[in-house]
């Protein structure tokens, strides 16, 4: 019996996953309010701080290269435990971001920036992980999904603290707003004290029988009977049958299995980390310069809802939907929306970047989707650590880019975008989800 066998056999969907997932999303619900707020914040502090280009754009770069570094330790160092790291990592980040708060000098900011980033970048490669483990194939991937619904909850909840505390997009009270934001971290560590391994997690490491202790608890909360001896045994055989195999596997996700799956992930990731920037980073910045409000953030986010639910529906249904067929949709609309904003200017700043912006954000969360689902339970941390890592390694130079680009001409950058999404959709149409 494998783990998609237990799963689906045994354990089944129930309680179990539930809680699961309400202790490991908030990560997520965070990331939403720091990818939202970072691009306001950096106006703020260009203006109380009198910055020049490379310094408020250094606000953002750091950041990256400590996301960056933070995928890496997430690759190779979950020996520790899947558990300790999201508990450490997540106290690390609500120190840096109420540290931030209080911070006076432009040095201190961009240091705990750079925490803030090894923190998140540590530990939210790993809810994905945890949730795919726990869960039956046929609702694998929209269950996993369901954490850009976390994600959305916190670019609700910084926009409207943004109606609270900013009077725009350049001037407020930043400092409140940040506590406040905060506060999904502590929740974050809370709740993460109770949350155990998952039998995947024990089984790969040949914990066999706190592996197996942990399934029955599974079992009675979804309702389900305990395994039998031979059960276990039939796991263990499988197992360690897994294990004798990777370990004549050396390279992990650069083996020739994975190869080719690899570069498609690694590619479609650091087009699509180029694009969600872009729009976070130039989109208020193209706002302030029109006159708009936080109301047009709020319009932005609504409709993004409303993507994120039709995807979650398409995922596991493969007469009208699929992985793939999402990803084909979300390139060519990215390549037709930067078109509309390049060629029509001011005048399509709300429509273009409301979806440019939605389709973005799905092109990447389905993305991470099929990459966790892509390796053995043995490397799939290893392989979402790496590819979100690489992902972002080619963003770190992005906002000095678009905005230099931006100052010869505020539109030139979606031009470019447009560029990279029609490599985007070449990579797509060779991929093949199974």
């Amino acid at each position: 019996m494998n783990m998609d066998q237990l799963l689906e056999k045994k354990v089944k969907k129930g309680l179990y996953q539930t809680l699961v997932f309400f202790r490991v999303c908030y990560l997520d619900l965070f990331y939403g309010i720091d990818v939202t707020f970072t691009c306001i914040m950096i106006q703020i502090l260009r203006k109380e701080f009198n910055l020049t280009f490379p310094y408020y754009t250094n606000i953002s770069s750091i950041f990256l290269i400590g996301v960056i570094v933070g995928n890496f330790i997430c690759a190779y160092f979950t020996f520790v435990g899947r558990k300790n790291m999201i508990m450490g990592f997540s106290l690390l980040a609500f120190l840096s971001q109420i540290s931030i708060s209080f911070s006076q000098y432009y040095n201190q900011i961009i240091f705990l920036r750079f925490l803030l980033g090894l923190a998140l970048g540590s530990a939210t490669p790993l809810p994905y992980t945890i949730l795919a483990e726990i869960i039956e194939v046929r609702f694998k991937a929209r269950f996993v999904y369901c954490l850009n619904f976390a994600y959305l909850t916190g670019k609700f909840y910084v926009i409207f603290l943004c109606f609270i505390f900013l009077k725009n997009f350049d001037e407020g009270n930043w400092r409140g707003l940040m506590l406040l934001s905060s506060l999904p971290l502590l929740i974050s560590f809370i709740s993460t004290i109770t949350l155990k391994e998952t039998s995947a997690f024990l089984l790969h490491k040949e914990m066999f029988i706190e592996a197996f202790e942990q399934i029955n608890q599974e079992c009675l909360q979804n309702n389900q009977t305990d395994l039998s001896l031979e059960e276990q045994e039939d796991i263990k055989q499988w197992i360690l049958y897994q294990n004798e195999n990777v370990k004549k596997s050396k390279n992990g996700i650069f083996s020739y299995k994975y190869a080719v799956k690899t570069i498609q992930l690694w590619s479609i990731l650091v087009i699509c980390n180029n694009q969600i920037i872009a729009i976070h980073l130039l989109v208020p910045l193209l706002l302030a310069q029109s006159n708009q409000t936080f109301r047009e953030l709020l319009m932005i986010a609504s409709f993004e809802a409303i993507s994120i639910f039709i995807i979650y529906q398409t995922l596991d249904f493969r007469f009208w939907g699929g992985r793939r067929v999402v990803l084909l949709v979300t390139s060519s609309l990215t390549i037709i929306m930067n078109a509309y904003m390049y060629f029509y200017r001011e005048d399509s700043i709300i429509l273009g970047s409301m979806i440019t912006q939605i389709v973005a954000r799905n092109t990447l969360a389905t993305t991470l989707v099929l990459t966790s689902l892509s390796y053995d339970t043995s490397i799939r941390t290893q392989g979402l650590g790496i590819a979100q890592g690489v992902g972002k390694i080619a963003s770190i130079f992005c906002a000095p880019t678009f905005i230099y680009l931006n100052g010869i001409d505020p539109y030139l950058p979606f031009l470019y975008l447009g560029l990279l999404a029609v490599l985007q959709l070449f990579i797509v149409w060779t991929f093949n989800e199974n």
